[in-house]
């Protein structure tokens, strides 16, 4: 019995001291060279340990405005291309996280105009928030545990446990709620408000918010 409780004791000791597997990925178009710099030189200049990145080529909503997906996509118009851009973007960062798990505990998804503070530490950000499987870190949302903010999501983390839910319903070809309820307003699948949506109701993802990644320095390129 007694080498039981010990194996147990180790056990549980094992799990908790095991650093959690971190990956980045930065969303940015082959064209926003000077997005690109101005992100790699806060990212170089972390005094934390750094997770390692991946550049993702955005998908380009200008370019897909007259495509099929596009054009069907309920409840959204011409008008917000780069909404749904930067929302197939979030897709694609996830499906590579995907293809990492199960060695990938979580999946760091950047917008090329965050900048990261010197001693941002993710690791320390997870403990903190423990319960937590989605993280935002955008510095102009509110600030607390079980916090979903309804925007601003420059840099955001994601649990592995609900990367195949958010690809699903980030998908309007794939998600359950676009299917169902053929929304018709923009709010209904703005990506912003969706994804607040998706974790309050549809989902019921535990969330926190630390708001500690500024942004701005660049013109919105998302109408």
């Amino acid at each position: 019995m007694l080498i039981v409780f010990v194996l147990l004791f180790v056990l549980i000791w094992f799990r908790r001291s095991q650093v959690p597997s971190i990956h980045m990925y930065l969303i940015n178009l082959p064209r926003s060279k000077d997005r690109l710099n101005n992100f790699t030189k806060y990212y170089d200049k972390m005094k934390t340990k750094k997770p390692p990145m991946t550049i993702v080529e955005a998908v380009d909503g200008n370019a897909m405005k007259d495509t099929k997906l596009f054009k069907k996509w309920p409840g959204l118009t011409d008008k917000h291309t780069g909404y749904k851009g930067i929302q197939l973007s979030t897709v694609k960062c996830l499906e590579l996280a995907t293809k990492q798990s199960p060695v990938l505990d979580w999946a760091i998804i950047c917008e090329d105009d965050a900048e990261l503070p010197d001693n941002i530490d993710f690791y320390k950000i997870i403990e903190t928030y423990h319960d937590s499987k989605i993280i935002y870190l955008d510095s102009r949302n509110a600030k607390g545990h079980g916090v979903v903010p309804m925007c601003c999501t420059c840099c955001v983390m994601y649990h592995k446990s609900v990367f195949a839910d958010m690809i699903k319903e980030l998908h309007p070809n794939t998600s359950t709620h676009i299917a169902k309820h053929k929304p018709t307003t923009g709010l209904d699948t703005l990506f912003d408000w969706y994804i607040s949506w998706l974790i309050k109701h549809r989902l019921n993802i535990p969330c926190s918010s630390h708001p500690i990644v500024p942004n701005g320095r660049f013109k919105s390129t998302v109408s």
